[in-house]
C-alpha cells in the first residue's frame, strides 16, 4: 500500500487553520484535529479524567460543555500546570494521529492526510509529518475572529499565545505559509496554491 503525504496545519490561534482544513478537504483530504482528539479524551477515557481532576485538585463534570472552559482558566493561568497538563494528554494525541492516518491508508478513499495541530513546533509533533502548512493572520484579526468565536476578550488571546514559539521560527520550518486576512475566496485560492506547489 502507498503512503499517503502527511501535512500539519499550524499557526497562531484564530488564524483559521480550521477553515483551511475545511477546504483541503474538498480536495480529498482526511482531516484530523489534535484539539478534538483532546476534548473526546476528556470526555470519554474516565482515566484521563481522573488524572485531570487530581491535576487541577478541582471538581469537573465532563457532561458539561463548559468543562472546556473551566480547564482553560486554569492551566491558562499557571503554565506549571499548563506543562504538565500537556506531558500527561500529548502522547495520546501522536497516538491517535498515528492511528488516523493508519485509518485513512486503509479506507484508500484520500489523497492526502491533514492534522491541524497547533502547538505542533512546541510539542515536537513537526517531526510526524512530510509537510508543514503555516496559516497566519495579522493580530488584530486573529483577536476579533477569537472574540467572535469564544466567550473571552483580547487579554485572553495574548496569554494563550504566550504558550507558542515565535512566528518567524516556525515560517521558516514550513513548507507553504499562507496568510489569511481576507475572505473565504481567497484562502480557498492559496490553497489551491498550495496544492499546485505539492504537484511540482
Amino acid at each position: 500500500m502507498l503512503n499517503l503525504i502527511k501535512i500539519a496545519v499550524t499557526g497562531p490561534i484564530s488564524s483559521g487553520k480550521s477553515t483551511a482544513c475545511e477546504l483541503l478537504a474538498k480536495h480529498k483530504a482526511y482531516v484530523m484535529s489534535a484539539d478534538d482528539v483532546v476534548h473526546k479524551l476528556l470526555q470519554s477515557n474516565i482515566n484521563i479524567q481522573n488524572q485531570i481532576i487530581q491535576l487541577l485538585n478541582k471538581k469537573i463534570s465532563f457532561a458539561d460543555s463548559s468543562y472546556r472552559k473551566q480547564i482553560a482558566d486554569a492551566i491558562f493561568n499557571d503554565y506549571a500546570l499548563l506543562d504538565k497538563y500537556e506531558k500527561l494528554l500529548h502522547p495520546l494525541v501522536i497516538e491517535a494521529i498515528k492511528e488516523g492516518y493508519h485509518k485513512c491508508l486503509e479506507s484508500g478513499s484520500y489523497k492526502m492526510f491533514v492534522c491541524e495541530v497547533p502547538l505542533l513546533f512546541e510539542t515536537k509533533m513537526d517531526t510526524l509529518f512530510d509537510k508543514i502548512l503555516y496559516v497566519q493572520a495579522d493580530s488584530n484579526t486573529c483577536i476579533e475572529r477569537f472574540i467572535k468565536k469564544t466567550p473571552y476578550k483580547a487579554p485572553e488571546w495574548h496569554k494563550r499565545m504566550n504558550r507558542f514559539d515565535s512566528e518567524p521560527l516556525k515560517k521558516n520550518n514550513s513548507f507553504f505559509t499562507i496568510v489569511n486576512n481576507g475572505n473565504i475566496k481567497e484562502l480557498s485560492q492559496q490553497i489551491d496554491n498550495f496544492l499546485n506547489s505539492q504537484a511540482n
